[in-house]
């Protein structure tokens, strides 16, 4: 029997156009999920429908067409989400959120069953907890508790709360199916780095590091792939310490895992994380990893010393002395069948399992 045949599960969502890593998570659960259920994405702020990632047999209804913007405009397009609700009386609706929609959305849901419970609603936190600031960790913890689950990426989000029983954690999925062969040496000298272009991402962290490194390695090079508002200040921090010929920012692409398939080794210089869906992609590629230790997310996926490496945050000393240790080649080759053998625990199939046990339960 299957328990999800003829069920409405709609997502509210910033954005699903754009390319980061959340818009990649839902590109590979929610089309599982819609060889099952009826499946809609509502994306706030999205001007039109046109993904960057594959979105095919799912409705997308782009709310952003008159371009509203700040608070006040952010609420009236969570108004008329929930108008859609009203309207179609969904089973479930699913909340992605990296800050703001799951406070903002939490009034809105309360005055939605005063109409109908019959719609379930989940929260799904997809950076670490305790990243945020006092005021939304406030806010968050006075939330959170109207949804009827809420979903974390990491067992270490679930442990800052005293009251655990609506919340479950369920990690992320990898987009790919197959792991690549076991690496025996760096083939090609690149190393490669994902994510927007943001503080988050601390890309402005690696490259001060990558210069350390390249100074006993000057035929090493640096892809870093990814867009965002950074772009113009970390070209500037490239040309300031000369690493024109030893770091370039790829930009986004369409096809990342021809770019895991180049690469050498992967680097993470976060200063916070969820549960990082370019790391899990790394590992499919059999790439050793070097990362910040941060609050949560590559603790989570990289064993120190088994797979890779975790270095204090911000120490970018220890950053650069680990990417070498890494290629190291006494070292490198069982860096490699590690990440290959744990990026198992990431098959989609056994996440969207998890993911059924959920909707089940509600």
């Amino acid at each position: 029997m299957n328990d999800l045949a003829g069920k409405k599960i709609y997502v509210i969502i910033d954005n699903i156009t754009t390319g980061g890593g959340i818009e990649r998570v839902c590109s590979v659960i929610l089309p599982l999920l819609a060889k099952e259920a009826n499946i809609k994405i509502i994306g706030l702020l999205d001007k039109d429908s046109h993904t960057t990632y594959d979105f095919s047999n799912i409705h997308i209804v782009p709310l952003n067409k008159s371009n509203l913007s700040g608070q006040a405009g952010y609420l009236k397009l969570l108004s008329q989400a929930f108008t859609i609700i009203k309207e179609d009386r969904p089973d479930i609706v699913l909340y992605p959120s990296m800050g703001r929609l799951t406070v903002f959305a939490a009034p809105f849901i309360l005055k939605d069953r005063l109409f109908s419970r019959k719609t379930k609603h989940v929260a799904c936190e997809h950076i670490a907890f305790s990243s945020h600031s006092g005021l939304v960790l406030k806010l968050k913890r006075a939330t959170l508790p109207r949804y009827d689950r809420v979903v974390f990426l990491t067992s270490r989000d679930i442990d800052q709360f005293r009251n655990r029983s609506n919340l479950l954690y369920i990690p992320n999925p990898s987009p790919f199916t197959e792991v690549l062969q076991t690496r025996t040496a760096p083939s090609n000298k690149t190393a490669i780095g994902v994510g927007r272009l943001t503080y988050q991402k601390g890309f402005d962290l690696l490259i001060p590091a990558w210069k350390d490194f390249t100074k006993r390695h000057p035929d090493w090079k640096l892809i870093i792939a990814g867009e965002g508002e950074d772009r113009t200040k970390l070209q500037s921090l490239i040309e300031q310490h000369e690493l024109e010929n030893h770091c370039e920012l790829y930009g986004s692409s369409q096809d990342i895992g021809q770019l895991y398939k180049r690469a050498d080794i992967m680097l993470m210089p976060s200063r916070f994380e969820g549960l990082p869906m370019s790391l899990i992609e790394a590992q499919y590629y059999s790439l050793p990893i070097v990362a910040f230790d941060c609050e949560t997310g590559p603790r989570e996926i990289v064993t120190d010393g088994k797979d890779g490496y975790l270095v204090p945050t911000f120490d970018q000393k220890e950053f650069a002395d680990a990417i070498e240790k890494a290629i190291d080649p006494e070292k490198y080759e069982a860096l490699s069948a590690a990440a290959a053998q744990n990026a198992k625990r990431f098959d989609r199939h056994e996440v969207i399992h998890h993911w059924r046990k959920l909707f089940n339960s509600l």
